[in-house]
């Protein structure tokens, strides 16, 4: 299985706060964005990976990845061989 970062979400309390913290840490400029479901922060960074600073849904929800591979069910067969669970999805994205 070849997997590639694409989508890198930090979820949090104060969205602004924390965009102001990857901002000065990583050197990026965070772009506003608006969707039905609230509002969020957006970046590209290195090697075509996009990170992104929502508004936490519920207390435990920590940073998220996202990968793309060419065939997600093998994937998952591989990830869960090499000792790993499927916590949520798979899921189409938008």
């Amino acid at each position: 299985m070849r997997a590639q970062l694409v989508l890198l979400n930090a979820p949090a309390d104060n969205i602004h706060k924390i965009r102001e913290f990857y901002s000065g840490l990583l050197g990026m400029a965070f772009g506003w964005s608006l969707w039905d479901d609230g509002a969020s922060y957006h970046a590209p960074a290195d090697d075509n990976v996009m990170m992104t600073v929502s508004e936490r849904r519920h207390p435990q929800e920590g940073m998220v990845c996202y990968f793309a591979v060419d065939d997600i069910r093998q994937a998952v067969e591989e990830v869960e061989e090499m000792g790993g669970s499927v916590l949520w999805g798979p899921a189409p994205l938008p």
